[in-house]
């Protein structure tokens, strides 16, 4: 009984930790998700009133034409954003299980 009360008393502040980091990577990740969306909206609105304003197929042509460049800058800068969340997030998990491995060793010598 006195080693459960221990092991909770010892792991108690390790779970608020993981908690606060977990909240703190959601956190970043929602934000990069509420820039491209509105991002997404900037290019979508831009377009629209590009396509408005055209007058002939030229025009038209080349209001595709940026979109699709716009979309295209877009998409490279999200993919830079979820490879930086997913280090961050590699790097919790590996920090997680070094510190799951050193608690396991240091019961396993007790």
């Amino acid at each position: 009984m006195k080693f459960l009360v221990c092991l909770l008393l010892v792991t108690s502040p390790v779970w608020a930790q993981e908690g606060a980091e977990k909240a703190e990577f959601f956190q970043e990740a929602k934000g990069h998700m509420l820039a491209n969306i509105d991002q997404r909206l900037t290019n979508l609105n831009e377009a629209k009133s590009c396509v408005n304003a055209a007058t002939d197929g030229a025009a038209l042509k080349a209001c595709r034409e940026k979109m699709q460049a716009s979309m295209k800058a877009m998409k490279d800068g999200m993919k830079q954003q979820k490879d930086s969340l997913r280090g961050k997030r590699d790097e919790f998990k590996a920090k997680k299980k070094a510190e799951w491995e050193a608690k396991k060793n240091k019961l396993k010598s007790n």
